[in-house]
Parts: C-alpha cells; sequence; structure tokens
C-alpha cells in the first residue's frame, strides 16, 4: 500500500498541505477489471494507485482493445482531464471582458511595470470599460 506522501507527485509537500490534499481526497477500491472511465468520458479528477494494477486501454481498429500501459502503486494518472479543465477555466476567464479589465487594473497598479506596459495597461482598461457601456 502506497501513502499519500510517497507519492512523486506530493513528495515535497509540506504537512500542512498534505493534511489539506487528503480532507479532499477519495478512496474508491475497485474490483479486478472494473472500469474507472472510458475513452472520452469528461475527466473528473486526478487517480492514483494505492494498490493493485491499473491497466490504460483503448479500442483500435474498431473493436480492439489494447493495453498501453499499466500502473502499480504510486503511479498517477487521469492529470490530463485535470490539465484539460484547468486550461478551459482560464481560456473561459481570458474571454471574459472584466477578467481582462481586472488584470489590466493590477498590472496599471503593479510596482515596477514599464512606463509603456502600464499606457498599454490603462488603454486596455480604457476601451474596455467603454465597450461595456455602449
Amino acid at each position: 500500500m502506497v501513502a499519500l506522501e510517497s507519492i512523486a507527485l506530493f513528495r515535497n509537500l509540506g504537512q500542512d498541505e498534505l493534511s489539506a490534499l487528503r480532507s479532499i481526497t477519495r478512496e474508491h477500491p475497485l474490483a479486478a477489471g472494473h472500469e474507472i472511465f472510458r475513452e472520452g468520458d469528461g475527466g473528473n479528477g486526478l487517480y492514483f494507485v494505492k494498490s493493485g494494477l491499473v491497466e490504460i486501454s483503448g479500442l483500435v481498429g474498431g473493436n480492439i482493445r489494447r493495453v498501453f500501459s499499466q500502473l502499480g502503486p504510486g503511479e498517477v494518472f487521469g492529470e490530463m482531464a485535470v490539465i484539460g479543465n484547468f486550461a478551459r477555466g482560464i481560456v473561459h476567464d481570458l474571454k471574459n471582458p472584466l477578467s481582462i479589465i481586472g488584470l489590466s487594473a493590477e498590472m496599471f497598479d503593479m510596482p515596477g511595470v514599464s512606463p509603456e506596459i502600464r499606457a498599454q495597461a490603462q488603454a486596455l482598461k480604457k476601451n474596455r470599460s467603454n465597450a461595456s457601456t455602449t
């Protein structure tokens, strides 16, 4: 059995961070042969193998299932779905004009920002404010 702190991804976390992580993790014991998710399913989390073996497989050539990899204790999977969801959230936020205005305002007020960048941020803030009121 693998402990959370021994997994490479979490190895450098402090005790407070590990405690916070433990508070949001859930253990899902599964029977051999149980399908965790299918190719194309929306990802809903990061998984790690505590004990046993997980096979990552997919259908090729129609109905032929191929095993691409096998993961054992301490190995992580599902991270690409988490990264994809995170990236979609960032893109969504960046498309939101209010987020752009907020980022511009923060940039405008940051110490050490060059006058050129400060002017660009102020112009963007002004343009977005005018666009949202018309």
